[in-house]
């Protein structure tokens, strides 16, 4: 079993559609039932979800205690050890962020390569002491597809100690198409760009505090 926790201190930063993303990603690469927790009140995932036709992954939403209880197996988020579980969580309530980190086995922190993002991290990196330290990479998402400043930020980003993900998501219009149609970009558009920033991507975090 694999929990991951998607969480950032900025609004808008991706975290829904990177966990939606992730969790088709690991519906189809692994072939086991995948539980996406929606932990935003606005329940985008949520309703991601209700328009999707595909029953793998199971998107609920649920409050912080859920979170807690599918780590443990429990019947609401679809109990069991060869389960994936990504949960995506809100900032605005740091109890729910807190609870969604100390079950993880690894935290990924999508921001914007901006100097107003970056400047989030501090936040960010105290809420994961509270929560006990687990494995996090910081994900630069939305990044432009010209330019380099990503690049230019990441040297702030780890000035602060938290190590960068290897993987760049940019900024591609496949990414809202899918959604809108209740898919992943690797339904939507399967040979895309997008749809192999993806799979990079799942294949790195897949790998990272596994147990």
């Amino acid at each position: 079993m694999q929990i991951i926790a998607v969480l950032s201190r900025k609004g808008g930063s991706g975290k829904t559609t990177i966990a939606e993303n992730l969790a088709v990603e690991a519906a189809e690469q692994t072939g086991k039932p995948v539980v996406l927790l929606d932990l935003d009140p606005q329940a985008t995932a949520a309703n991601w979800g209700d328009r999707r036709q595909a029953e793998n992954p199971a998107v609920f939403g649920h409050p912080s205690s859920a979170v807690v209880a599918g780590h443990q197996g429990g019947p609401a988020a679809g109990g069991g050890r060869d389960h994936t579980r990504y949960a995506a969580a809100q900032w605005h309530n740091a109890e729910v962020s807190i609870e969604a980190a100390k079950v993880a086995h690894v935290a990924l922190v999508p921001i914007k390569p901006l100097i107003k993002d970056v400047e989030t991290l501090p936040a960010l990196r105290d809420l994961l002491r509270v929560a006990g330290d687990p494995p996090a990479y910081v994900l630069f998402n939305d990044a432009p597809v010209q330019g380099t400043r990503h690049i230019d930020a990441r040297s702030g980003a780890e000035s602060l100690g938290l190590p960068i993900c290897p993987v760049v998501t940019y900024h591609r219009s496949a990414y809202a198409d899918a959604a809108n149609t209740g898919q992943s970009v690797t339904e939507f558009d399967p040979d895309g760009k997008a749809s192999r920033e993806v799979r990079q991507l799942f294949r790195f975090i897949s790998k990272q505090g596994k147990r």
